[in-house]
This record gives C-alpha cells, structure tokens and sequence, in this order.
C-alpha cells in the first residue's frame, strides 16, 4: 500500500472510508430489494435444516447442528438469524417450524411444510445479502493493499455488480457464501506473503478458510493452495536472493527474511482456520470424529455421484467433463470482464511483484477448475468461486488498458513503460507517470465510470432474476437453453402468479416437478408431475429445466398442447401453464363402464370427480379421513342391491385406505378393473349391513410366554360370503421387557386344521419400533384384512393367532390358557361362510 504523507492521511482515510461505504451501499441495493422473488428448488430445505439447526442450539442437542454433509454451517447460521427475525414477528410459525424441525425429516411433496417454509425465506436470505455486500467492501480494502487504487476500486465494483455473484448471493444457499470467504482468504494470504511484517493478514486468511470449509466441502482447497503459495514465495524468494535476480526499482517476491515467516504464518492460518470451525460447528463439540467421518463420507458420495441430467447441446449427458466448465465461463462472465482478461496478457511478461500477484490469481482460478473436473457432479454455479478472482485480474488489465489509451494520442513514447503506459512502482503499488508526462486523470475516472455503467447496465434489467444473465457475446440466454443447464426456478413464481388471480384458486390442482418451487407461492394445491397428477391437476406447470431434462411427462404436453400462459425472461420462454384435458379419455371409459344408476365412489378430489355427469350418483372421500365419517357418509350413499364403484390411484397403500377397508368388509367385490393409473372395483351392497368404523373393543387376556399379551380384539364380522374381507383388529402389550423381535401370525383354519388364509407381520408400534423397544404395557394395535378366497366352501372356519421370531421361527406358548397349555395358537373366533345370491349379477 502506498504510503502518504502523515499531513495527508487523515484525508486518505477518510476517502477510502468513503468509497467503502459506497461499495457497501452499492453491493447491497440489488441484493436486497425483491428478496421474496422466485424460489429455487433447494432453498426450503435449507430453512428446515436452519430450523433443526436453531433447535440443536436451543436445547443443547449439538449432534443436530450437522444435518448435511456440505456441512452448510454459516449457510445455517444465517438461516437462524432470518428465521429468529421472522419468528419475532410471527411466533406462531416460529413455534411451528421447531414442531417441523424436530421431525424425522422433510417430505419433498409435504406442501403445508413447504408454505411454511416459504414464508421464512425472504428474511433468511437477508444476512446472505448482507455478508457478500461486506464481502465486495472487504474485497476492496484487501485488493488495495495488492494493487493501485483504482485497480482495487474498479475490481470491486465490477465484483458488486458481477450477474452471476448477485444472483446467488440474494440465495439462501452455499455457493455465494463460501465464494465470499474463499475470495477473502485468498487475498489476505497474498496480502500477508507481500508484506510477511503483518501476520493479521494470515491470520484472517485462516479464520476466513474455516469459514469456507464450514460453508462447502470444495473450500477444503484452500489449505493445499496456501501450502504451494507459500512454498512458492518461500522457494522463489531464496532463489532471487541466493542469485541476485532483483533488479533495481524492483522488489522481491516476498519483503522479509524467506526463512522464517512464511512458515509462521503458515502456522498461525491452521490455527486460526481450525479455532473457527471449532467455535462455530457445535457438532464437533460433541462428536468431532463422528461428524468429521460423516462429513467425508458425505462429501465422497457427492463427488462421485454425476448430476445425471448434465445437458449439453441439446442432450443429455452423463459428464461433459472440463469443457462444461470453460462454456460455463464463457456465458457466466461479462463482456467487461472477458476485456479485462484478453487486456492483462501484456502484464504477464513484465517482472516485479504484479506479475507474480496475478500469476497466482490466475493459478488459484486453474487448480480450482482442475480439482473440481475431478469430481462427477457439475453445476456451473461451482465455478462461482473463481468469479471474483477473475474481476481483480480483469480489473488490472482494464486499468492499463485506460491509462494507454489516456496517453496514446499525446505519447509517442513507448521506452521504459509497461505495455499500455506508464511506469510501475513496485513500493506503491501503482502506476506513475514519467516526469513531465502527467496522466490525464479525468479520462481515467471516465474510463472507470464507463466500464462500471456497461456492467450495471447488462447487469441490473435482469432483476431480480438476475441468474437468466448471459453473456451477450456468445448469444444470451437464446443460445444458452440449447447448450447447458439452464433454470433454477426462476419464471415459476410468475406462472404460479397467474394462477392465483383466479377467483377458485384455493380449489385449484396443479402438477409440477419443481413442486418445492411452487408450493410456497400457490393458493391452491400442488402435486408432483406424475401419471396420477394428471388425473388429479387443473393445470400442469412447466419450466425450462423440465424440457431441457425430458422429464417424464413433459413432453405430452410441451410441443403438443398450447400453453394458457407463457412466461419469458429477456426474450426466453421459462415457463409454461397448461389447462390439462388428459383425463377426458378415462373420464369416458369410466362412464361407459358405470352403469347409469350405479354409484361412483372416488378417493379424493380429481378431474374425474370435478367433470363426473351431474345427474348419475358419486361421492368424493378421502381415503386416509377419520373412519367414521367415511362409514357414515357411506351409509347415506349406498343402497341394498345397488352396485357401487370405488375408483382409487393404483399403488396406494390399501391398508391405510379407509374407503376400501369398508367397502371390503361390508359389501361384496363383483368386478375389478385396471383403468392405468387407476383401479375400478365394483361392490355389490348387501341388504342389512351397516357400515361402522372398527375398534379393538372385544377385550381379551391372552398371554404369550410371560413377554407379550393379547388385549383386545375387533372383528368386522364373523359371517362373511366368499369374496368379502374380514376386517381384524390386535391389541397388543408388553408384559415385561421384551428382548426379542416378534412377528404376529393369523390363521384360518378350516374343520380339518388347513390353512385357508394366512397373514403375517411383524409387530410394530405406530412408530414403527419393534417389540424390543416397547415399554411394559403401553398398547399398540394392528389391523389387516384378510380376504376370503370367492371359491371358498360354505362352513364354519377358525381364527387364530400367535407369534413367533422371525430370524429363528421360534412361537411363543401360550400361558394360564385353559385347554390350549403348552399350544402355539390362541382361537380369535368362529367365522361362518355362507353363499350369498344376488340379483343383476355384472
């Protein structure tokens, strides 16, 4: 840095303490403004892992401070400063999110958890916004101490209103922050190795690397790189003093004895790197080998399992390997920025300390490429720590080029200057004018001035999307959907818009793949793109990842259906709304198989059920409602003799559908039918049966060996027809502690002991424990149907049940049984089949 007069320092503090207010005030407008913009797919996640974060501190629980292996501390850590300012003024989801966060996990679909995750995410973005505004201060201070003034200032500007950097650091996520403390760290290494007096420069170089690693897993970079930079100096520094290399007016490689310090403050880095990932990751406070282990476990698995939806023109590929990463830069970077660069050639040939400060720059930005090919997964947003480094380099080649072109039309002169003019001080740091040649200083802030507005003026029309900036050169954003990934959520918030200005949008069924995106914004409801979303949806949403990927599905209605409502970002289409109709052709198979007086039972809202003919029977239920709602609204619905048709999604799960459970125990099945994606069943309602929810209220004392005790029972009935179900309720106990597994049987046995039907399952509470983790009598039930086979004879037939283990077959006998002593199965009931006729048969 250089070093003004003492008269003159105060105003020199005063100037550069104004131009870092600036560059502060700068860098945080465009971050903060909009921040409840589009949402991308990753973020509510995040705020849930803030949320468990906040809970592990809150309680002492430090284990729940590492719920990722990125390991995302500081991206958490700023969370938790959102969500707290949210939860200030709305306690009541504060309360909620710590009830979400102390669950097993989040659901990628649970959209009621996802709305109110969505809600905290404006706020949690904020300190992002913030930290990476200070960081383009910081940013400027330390490239002062390496390069001139307006080397630094222009570089930090361009760095503030850098598309790609402000796009993720309005994000809450990761790469924005560890690009923050990466940049910062490497700076104050190169600050200290200049000038090894200052060992605070290391030493916030350390703290600044912790806080990288605690961040991303890639920072881990940093440490091998500051150990080959300081071995360079190290070596190059000896080799200038052993052989005389420095020249005169030049300075050496490193400014103090080569022996020593670099080693010193290589020292202090490690220390103060590692106190920071100790202080501020309480997991390693509790299990600092476990969570180092889980960590890179962690980090392995995602290294080495690809992205398998890299698209790359116009296919999709497995790994397009380096040359992703060099298009990438090629669209990410400005035009500015690529002038920069293609202007700094020339400074790579002069000797001195510059050329070196950029020799490493340049070094840092190719061995982080290098390292991050090795690795499968690729997303263009891993190069984002290079960005700012690129800046400062094109920032240095901007700056010459201006000077040159300040005294080209005065200066004829070209002896003893750099290549675009001027003389180098290697003990400023800046460019001076040869005596009698003074630099027309006003062309210079000019100069600036319009490199900074053609930044900002490419830059800041693409707010708030500001991740749709491409550079323009190579063909924009047009060029860019047919080359690389493109899309990251964004347009989908103006789509989800349009959706809620209708007057029935709280009915609305919408499918879309990026349902963590939609979720949060839409009024109605939101399922993922699936073959039953498309019986169940109003609308189908789309965006530009979704064709790029052929998703499934997307092409059935990109291309061939005409959109309601397009969204396009700077010219390109991101987002597609479409009203969908696939249901009118199941719609019609399904009333040509109904017969008109027969009854239509659906599980659940559905196109089918909304555009079902007004004037034939239905009835919408929800499969997984409170049972006795279903049985009463299924008494007043059916009819004696009358047909009924219960259409339901294929591959749900049907023991936990109270509709088919009914339906199954208390009418006769005559028809099924597979209408993809759903099941048709056709039920014949027998005369004087009433439906009626099931309870274990049959209370019994069986014991089973002094371990576990048999309850209480629930039958649905113990005369049946063949081709109904019996529907079975267990109640089951621990009697002491139990120090097996145990799996429950249930029999049918008919008069000579043949097993007509035989159901096994293991027991397990509602949380799914097995009897080992059970406490002495607290009840756990468990239900089943057994369905009775329709060639089955006409006569009486016994249930039984018993239990045994699994891994060695072993039953439990039955004690204090009179009669059964010493015997494996406990008689349930007699259960009686008779034929039943019925009229109208289908």
């Amino acid at each position: 840095m250089a070093h003004e007069p003492m008269t003159q320092g105060l105003k020199y503090r005063r100037i550069h303490l104004g131009l870092v207010l600036m560059l502060f005030t700068l860098a945080l407008l465009p971050r903060v403004l909009t921040l409840d913009a589009f949402i991308t797919w990753d973020e509510p996640m995040w705020v849930f892992r803030s949320g468990r974060f906040l809970n592990g501190l809150t309680h002492a629980r430090w284990a729940d401070t590492a719920p990722t292996g990125h390991p995302g501390v500081i991206t958490m850590w700023a969370g938790v400063l959102g969500v707290t300012l949210y939860s200030t003024s709305d306690p009541a989801a504060g309360q909620a999110l710590a009830t979400l966060a102390a669950s097993a996990g989040l659901h990628a679909q649970d959209t009621s958890a996802l709305r109110l995750l969505g809600g905290f995410l404006p706020l949690a973005r904020l300190p992002v916004a913030v930290v990476t505004a200070l960081t383009v201060a910081a940013f400027y201070c330390l490239a002062r101490r390496l390069f001139d003034l307006p080397t630094a200032l222009l570089a930090a500007l361009l760095l503030a209103f850098d598309p790609f950097f402000l796009a993720h650091s309005r994000l809450l996520h990761l790469d924005a922050l560890v690009t923050s403390f990466m940049t910062l760290s490497l700076l104050s290494l190169l600050a200290y190795l200049m000038d090894g007096r200052r060992a605070r420069y290391a030493a916030v170089s350390g703290l600044c690397a912790g806080l990288a690693l605690l961040t991303k897993l890639p920072a881990a970079f940093m440490a091998p790189f500051a150990l080959l930079l300081t071995s360079s100096c190290w070596l190059a520094g000896v080799v200038q003093r052993k052989l005389g290399m420095v020249a005169v007016g030049d300075a050496p490689i490193v400014s103090c004895d080569p022996c020593s310090y670099p080693w010193r403050g290589l020292l202090l880095w490690g220390l103060a790197a590692a106190l920071t990932l100790v202080v501020l990751w309480p997991a390693l406070w509790a299990d600092p080998l476990g969570t180092a282990r889980t960590l890179l476990s962690t980090a392995s698995r995602y290294a080495t399992t690809p992205h398998m939806n890299n698209y790359w023109f116009g296919q999709v590929v497995r790994d397009p390997g380096l040359p992703f990463y060099l298009l990438a830069f090629g669209f990410r970077l400005t035009p500015v920025v690529w002038l920069g660069l293609l202007a700094v050639l020339p400074l790579l040939v002069q000797r001195g300390q510059r050329r070196t400060l950029l020799l490493a720059l340049l070094g840092y930005v190719v061995l982080f490429v290098l390292t991050l090919t090795a690795a499968d997964k690729k997303f263009d947003r891993y190069l984002l720590p290079c960005f700012p480094v690129l800046d400062l380099v094109a920032s240095a080649g901007l700056v010459s080029l201006l000077r040159w072109m300040a005294r080209w039309g005065r200066l004829g002169e070209r002896a003893r200057r750099e290549p675009f003019g001027g003389v180098y001080s290697e003990r400023s740091r800046t460019v001076q004018d040869r005596p009698g040649r003074t630099a027309r200083r006003p062309v210079l802030v000019l100069g600036i001035a319009l490199v900074v507005l053609v930044q900002a003026v490419g830059t800041l029309p693409h707010h708030p999307y500001y991740l749709t900036y491409y550079n323009p050169l190579l063909g924009g954003g047009r060029r860019a959907v047919r080359t690389i990934t493109v899309g990251w959520g964004e347009g989908l918030d103006q789509a989800v818009r349009y959706l809620n200005q209708r007057p029935d949008v709280k009915e609305l069924e919408v499918a879309a793949w990026g349902v963590a995106g939609v979720a949060p914004i839409l009024s109605g409801h939101v399922h993922v793109l699936s073959e039953r979303s498309r019986v169940l949806a109003d609308y189908i949403l789309l965006n530009i990842a979704d064709v790029q990927f052929g998703s499934p599905y997307t092409f059935d209605y990109h291309g061939r259906a005409e959109p309601e409502h397009i969204v396009r970002l700077h010219g390109v289409e991101y987002a597609w709304v479409y009203r969908n109709d696939r249901y009118e052709g199941l719609l019609q198979t399904l009333e040509q198989m109904v017969g008109r007086e027969d009854a239509v039972i659906f599980a659940g809202r559905s196109q089918l059920s909304k555009h079902w003919p007004a004037g034939r029977p239905s009835l919408v239920l929800d499969p997984a409602g409170d049972e006795a709602e279903i049985a009463r609204a299924l008494n007043d619905a059916a009819q004696s003799d009358r047909t009924v048709w219960y259409v339901a999604f294929a591959g749900d799960d049907e023991g936990q559908d109270g509709v088919r459970r009914q339906l199954e125990a208390h009418a006769l099945c005559v028809a099924r039918h597979t209408l993809p994606p759903l099941t048709v069943t056709g039920y014949r309602i027998l005369p004087e049966i009433a439906f009626a929810p099931l309870q274990a209220d049959v209370p019994m004392e069986v014991n089973f060996a002094g371990r576990l005790s048999l309850s209480g029972l629930g039958l649905s009935g113990t005369q049946l027809a063949p081709g109904q179900a019996l529907d079975v309720i267990l109640r089951w106990e621990a009697i002491g502690s139990v120090e097996g597994d145990y799996t429950a049987f249930v029999h049918l046995l008919d008069g000579e002991g043949g097993r007509l039907i035989q159901h096994d399952e293991r027991l397990l509470d509602a949380a799914g424990h097995p009897t080992s983790a059970w406490a002495a009598d607290e009840p756990h039930e468990m239900r089943f149907l057994l369905s009775i086979p329709p060639d089955t004879l006409p006569g009486d037939y016994t249930l039984v049940v018993g239990l045994y283990r699994l891994d060695s077959g072993d039953r439990l006998w039955l004690e204090g049984v009179e009669g059964l002593q010493n015997d494996t199965a406990y008689p349930l009931a007699v259960v009686r089949i008779q034929m039943i006729f019925v009229q109208g048969g289908l």
